[in-house]
């Protein structure tokens, strides 16, 4: 993780123009997992945002919020 990247709020025009419906992150080691929650924290986003340590439960939670958009697809970790 590069620091003064998190000067920036990467994700603001896409959260402006509602282009994304839910974001999950895995970051797997305790140091990754804490500056990515504190990043979202420092820059809410329109959409959902939750950062995991597993991808099995990052999928539970994108297939959730996806339900609940009708007629979007359920990630199925095959790019589908």
């Amino acid at each position: 993780m590069d620091p003064p990247s998190t000067n920036e709020d990467h994700l603001r025009e896409e959260s402006q123009g509602r282009s994304i419906i839910a974001l999950a992150v895995v970051a797997e080691n305790a140091a990754m997992n804490a500056a990515t929650k504190f990043y979202f924290r420092y820059y809410p986003q329109a959409f959902e945002t939750m950062v995991f340590t597993e991808e099995e439960d990052a999928r539970a939670w994108l297939n959730k919020q996806l339900s609940t958009h009708k007629g979007l697809a359920v990630v199925d970790g095959q790019g589908k």
